[in-house]
């Protein structure tokens, strides 16, 4: 499979609109009961950039911010939306495996978003994998974790499984294993199904 085409494949499965699809406020009419207050109430948010390498600090920083973010949001009951900047670099995966883990796990309340400006390859597109919504500029990429070798099996066990707790619903196993392994094809197809029909994509 050629990169243009894992390329393709990849931005139809994940790209997002993220103004139009977080940003959105429903208004209440006055003397109308409110449907929830999260609702009625603008979104609170945060935008921190994750370069490389990727240590302890840097975890600590995302991981304070993140937490004091998403108590705030409770606390005035409205959505909070964390974006991530994930740039290029190399950092060791254990480093990744941990942010990623506390990403989709202990941050539930918030909808997090990774923000890829630049074609990113290697240990940080996992970052993107543990994001609620990945937002991708028009020339970016995102994939090849192992940079062209295969990946240890305990590290694409790790990623397969963050994949399948579908925290990003846009993600399917086949498509990370077309990340983690370079000789695997990844096909996508489109069926009509229903009555009446409609057309889906899979991979």
């Amino acid at each position: 499979m050629t990169r243009d085409h894992f390329s393709a494949i990849l931005r139809a499965a994940i790209i997002v609109v993220l103004i139009s699809g977080m940003l959105r406020v429903a208004a209440a009419q006055p003397g109308e009961p409110a449907p929830g207050a999260a609702a009625t109430r603008e979104p609170i948010g945060q935008f921190l950039a994750i370069g490389a390498p990727l240590d302890d600090a840097a975890y600590g920083k995302v991981s304070r911010v993140a937490l004091d973010l998403q108590n705030r949001a409770k606390q005035e009951r409205r959505p909070g939306i964390l974006v991530l900047e994930i740039k290029p670099g190399s950092s060791p995966f254990h480093q990744v495996q941990g942010l990623a883990k506390f990403l989709a796990n202990e941050v539930p309340s918030l909808t997090t978003v990774a923000f890829v400006p630049q074609t990113v390859r290697g240990h940080h597109a996992v970052l993107a994998l543990a994001c609620k919504e990945i937002v991708l500029a028009p020339d970016a990429e995102l994939g090849d974790i192992g940079l062209g070798k295969a990946v240890d099996l305990d590290d694409r066990s790790f990623v397969i499984n963050l994949v399948n707790k579908r925290h990003n619903r846009q993600l399917g196993e086949a498509l990370v294993i077309g990340m983690l392994e370079p000789q695997a094809e990844v096909t996508l197809v489109q069926i009509e199904i229903g009555d009446p029909p409609r057309i889906e994509s899979r991979l």
